[in-house]
């Protein structure tokens, strides 16, 4: 089963929903309605592609990949190459499921614009390791058998530093073992094993790249980190110590802009578009001065960074991502650098034909829970006939009758906390009656009230299902044959939240 709804049901962004629907005022914080623009743009600047192609060649040497992603690398001797990217932190455990759907969706963009253009198209994946916020990504988090989210994490005394740094410690390595055993009776748990397993190298980001190559070399994708390019940036990097003050001009007056036609600032224009340094221990630090042995890139220099080395006609984002983007179009004007189309990746939940058929038979649809956020207890509701319903509001009646008898007792002050505790008493019993009721229709229809509870949870864990879960949990539930049906499905004209249900007997 495949089902599309309307993406503003999970994002309530009017710059979002906007770019969306092609409002024109929106696009006057960007530089592209569509790639063909782009690619035009793109055209006019050249790029060092020998010296950026000797660089990923050398970086992929370090990798198990397949052919065709040293197949992809050489297509830089054609000129008229491209990219395609995207990117995140390296999240443990490959981070929430909405990295996974922004690789496939460059993967799929990157092959429709190559069969379009006649032009060779390269994917590339982004790992933002230089960033330093640990938070963001030392987490995975799985719905456990009793319908609870559990989050495992691990600990790094080097906090502050890029993530670069990041060794796989024996902490990483038992919060890896927690939390991939906790999928240990899922039907495809080894297969999954087999993509996510640590490495031999001693670097956290390698092992993240690798993941990611494991899952999606034989689609061509390339991989690469910040320090790979920082080498042959050096003059990206004086220009924006030159225009330090014109970029912080810029970003005031783009963010004055947003707020009047009511659209989020993402950034602070206060602190965004300057350039990090590495204290001596290795801590990463705002440039204070125009001098530094090495230079690092804050999120908003980021993306432009890449696209001024990279030979970038389209990034695939998420909405937030997007967010940001629309402040940074007159950086890249000032930095002399082509602003892609932006491309939102695609959105998916994602539940197994066994959850379908339960919600099924509880006249209960995906939609309720992820767009009316139906909770275990409305789902419960649903379960009880009419009768079961009018007499559970008598019983509700009654109590109120009784609440108001209770309350009519003279010499209340010494009487207070008995009559507290006797309407309590009647209104808990009246709720356990209910539950009660509940469990015993459920049961009569042969249904596990524990069933509905996982269903709903991982449909919805207090937050789309990409935001929150692990590809790992997924993979290991539905094997990769959730990336295969994914990468072919076409890519949709107009960004929109998929619901799938897959055969889970597969």
């Amino acid at each position: 089963m495949l089902k599309k709804i309307n993406f503003s049901s999970i994002n309530n962004s009017n710059l979002i929903n906007d770019y969306i629907s092609g409002n024109n005022q929106v696009f006057n914080f960007f530089t592209h309605k569509d790639i063909e623009s782009s690619l035009k743009q793109r055209q006019k600047f050249n790029v060092n592609r020998l010296a950026l192609k000797k660089a990923l060649l050398n970086y992929h040497k370090n990798f198990k990949v397949s052919p065709n992603c040293i197949k992809n690398i050489n297509k830089l001797d054609n000129n008229n190459c491209v990219f395609i990217t995207t990117g995140q932190q390296a999240g443990f455990m490959g981070g929430p499921l909405y990295t996974l759907y922004k690789i496939i969706t460059c993967i799929k963009l990157s092959k429709q614009i190559e069969d379009k253009y006649k032009i060779p198209v390269i994917p590339l994946f982004w790992l933002a390791s230089e960033d330093h916020d640990f938070d963001e990504i030392n987490r995975a988090t799985r719905v456990d058998y009793t319908g609870i989210l559990k989050t495992t994490t691990f600990k790094w005394n080097g906090i502050g530093r890029p993530i670069s740094d990041l060794e796989i410690s024996q902490n990483i390595k038992d919060s890896f073992e927690e939390f991939t055993k906790a999928h240990h009776n899922f039907k495809h748990y080894k297969e999954a094993l087999k993509y996510f397993s640590i490495p031999q190298s001693k670097s956290y980001c390698h092992w993240s790249n690798q993941i990611w190559l494991n899952l999606f070399s034989e689609c061509g994708l390339v991989v690469i980190e910040p320090n790979i390019i920082n080498k042959i940036s050096s003059n990206f990097f004086n220009d924006v110590i030159k225009k330090t003050s014109a970029i912080s001009q810029a970003l005031h007056k783009r963010s004055d802009d947003l707020e009047l036609h009511n659209y989020p600032v993402a950034f602070n224009p206060n602190q965004a578009g300057r350039l990090f340094t590495f204290d001596k221990h290795g801590m990463r630090i705002r440039l204070k001065n125009n001098t530094a042995k090495q230079y690092s890139t804050d999120a908003a220099l980021r993306p432009i960074l890449l696209d001024n080395i990279a030979p970038t006609i389209a990034h695939v984002l998420g909405p937030g991502e997007l967010t940001y983007h629309a402040m940074l179009q007159p950086l890249y004007k000032l930095l002399k650098t082509p602003q892609p189309y932006l491309q939102l990746r695609e959105s998916f939940s994602i539940l197994n034909n066994a959850q379908l058929i339960l919600l099924k038979s509880l006249n209960v649809t995906p939609e309720h829970i992820i767009i009316n956020r139906y909770k275990y207890n409305d789902i419960f509701n649903a379960c009880l006939n009419n009768d079961d319903i009018d007499k559970y509001q008598q019983l509700l009646d009654i109590y109120q009758s009784l609440k108001s008898t209770l309350n009519s007792f003279k010499d209340t002050k010494s009487l207070q906390n008995p009559i507290k505790k006797t309407k309590d008493s009647i209104y808990q019993n009246i709720q356990m009656f209910y539950k009660r009721l509940n469990n015993v229709r459920l049961n009569q229809n042969n249904i596990c009230p524990q069933e509905i509870l996982n269903c709903v949870i991982s449909l919805w864990p207090n937050a789309p299902q990409e935001r929150v879960l692990s590809p790992f949990s997924l993979i290991a539930q539905h094997s990769t044959y959730l990336i295969k049906y994914l990468l072919e499905l076409p890519l949709p004209t107009t960004a929109n939240h998929q619901i799938i249900s897959l055969n889970n007997e597969r």
